[in-house]
Order: C-alpha cells, then structure tokens, then sequence
C-alpha cells in the first residue's frame, strides 16, 4: 500500500490486479533466449531473469499484452499502466 502513498492500513483489493512482471521475460521463445546469448557472452540468462531488478508490478491485462518480449519492445505497454 506504501507505493500509492497510502499512510494507514486499508482494503487489497486495489492490488489484487496486479501481477509480478518480468522485463526480461521469465518464458523466452528460443529466438530471445538466443539473441540473449549472443548479445550478452558467457552471461547465463536464467541468472538474470528472477532478479529483483528485473521485476515490476503491473496491471494483468498490460501483463498479457507486454507478453515476453524484450524491454524495448514491451516500453509502450508499460506506458499504458496506472500510476497511481
């Protein structure tokens, strides 16, 4: 509730839409985990796609539609989500 700058304990079902996203896609199609490989040598990229940096939470509806693409081509989904 802390990050819509509510300071006293109320209802989670304004949370309940939201869904853990993955920028860096937690089910890659062979094509991305491969353009993985060769735009990040000797990187493993299941090392990289549970860090807390790579998660955000996002409304369920942008989650599907952002799907598992690579950041570049998720931007204009994540543009869509409430800020709020």
């Amino acid at each position: 509730m802390a990050f819509s700058g509510l300071k006293v304990p109320g209802s989670l079902e304004p949370f309940s839409i939201l869904e853990i996203e993955h920028i860096l896609p937690n089910k890659p199609e062979d094509d991305l985990r491969s353009k993985w490989a060769t735009e990040n040598p000797g990187l493993v990229y299941d090392d990289y796609k549970n860090r807390l940096g790579n998660l955000t939470l996002l409304e369920k509806p942008i989650n599907i539609v952002a799907g598992n693409d690579f950041y570049k081509d998720k931007k204009a989904e994540y543009s869509k989500a409430a800020t709020t």
